[in-house]
């Protein structure tokens, strides 16, 4: 969560940085959409389970390399799942919010996927 403390025009800064770095490491196919203050939902169209771990870790990745605050640079903590042929959109969801969970309570800085 962005800290509230350096004021609200360095948290929108950084979101803005932030969806620069999504769009320039993502695919063109790839779609980036603000879910509320500052969690997103990414969709991976063609990216399978298997190909979910190296796009968020590069996604990772390049956070940690570019992206900074006042108080030093940002991280990023990611839930990850794919779409299942029985998933709803809400347990879809649930199972990403799941995983995000899981990524905050093993230390945050890092990728989940169920």
């Amino acid at each position: 969560m962005l800290d509230d403390r350096p004021g609200h025009f360095c948290g929108d800064r950084i979101l803005v940085e932030l969806t620069e770095i999504v769009r320039s490491t993502l695919r063109a196919a790839d779609r980036c959409y603000r879910f509320g203050g500052d969690e997103f939902v990414l969709l991976l169209p063609g990216t399978d389970a298997d190909g979910l771990r190296p796009a968020l870790d590069k996604l990772v990745n390049k956070i940690r390399a570019e992206l900074e605050s006042p108080e030093g640079p940002m991280t990023v903590s990611i839930g990850a799942t794919d779409l299942g042929p029985d998933d709803t959109p809400n347990s879809w969801l649930a199972r990403a919010d799941q995983a995000l969970y899981r990524a905050k309570q093993s230390g945050r800085d890092r990728v989940e996927i169920l």
